[in-house]
């Protein structure tokens, strides 16, 4: 509960971004301010990769104990545990392959360099980037409340509230309409192939593991 709520501040930063790229510039300007905080050593190491840690062991653990684990038996308990099952899945990998780029090469992913993943692995990265958010607004909201009554030694009666499920419902769509912002299907984009983030994989495009990049222009 309390890696939870550490870790609750970069992810609604993070959750905030995507609904801004609904309008042009609006995605970068915002994370060009808010990464000089949540990419400091002093607060990505104990603000976000020490309690991800906690928290990716604690849920293994609670997953490797499912035998003695409560059903979820409301929606908004199923819907924080499936949450939990995606991000689990995926957030190391994310994590790397936004993260690497720029400590490795200075390179910034930005969201002509999400647009890029977009064009390049379409089948993919479309449902794999509107589950990460969805997820992401589904385990802040129904975690967060959940992670407070813990720490407060309180019973949580957050999941039956209406408004909270309004306003989940209505990030959720949020969410949606900026990554098809990132697009490109909103507004014009600029050349995704012709980017930084683009090049760095044309790079490593000789791997078995990395399917080919197109050419910039494409």
């Amino acid at each position: 509960a309390i890696s939870g709520l550490m870790l609750a501040t970069f992810v609604g930063i993070h959750l905030l971004n995507v609904p801004l790229a609904a309008f042009p510039g609006a995605y970068d300007a915002y994370q060009r301010v808010l990464r000089q905080l949540y990419q400091s050593p002093f607060f990505e190491i104990p603000v976000i990769f020490l309690p991800l840690g906690v928290h990716l062991a604690a849920g293994i653990r609670a997953i490797l104990g499912h035998k003695t684990r409560a059903p979820a038996r409301t929606w908004p308990a199923r819907l924080h545990r499936w949450s939990a099952w995606y991000l689990l899945a995926s957030v190391v990998g994310h994590a790397i392959a936004t993260r690497a780029p720029s400590v490795f090469f200075g390179i910034w992913l930005e969201s002509l360099g999400l647009a890029f993943t977009l064009r390049w692995l379409p089948y993919f990265f479309w449902p794999y980037y509107i589950g990460l958010g969805l997820a992401g607004v589904a385990h802040l909201g129904y975690g967060l409340p959940r992670a407070l009554a813990v720490a407060r030694r309180r019973a949580d009666r957050s999941a039956a509230s209406r408004l909270l499920a309004v306003g989940l419902a209505i990030a959720a769509i949020a969410i949606v309409l900026g990554v098809v912002g990132i697009g490109g299907l909103l507004y014009e984009i600029g050349d995704p192939y012709a980017t930084d983030y683009a090049d760095l994989y044309r790079s490593i495009d000789d791997s078995p593991f990395v399917p080919d990049v197109p050419d910039r222009g494409r």
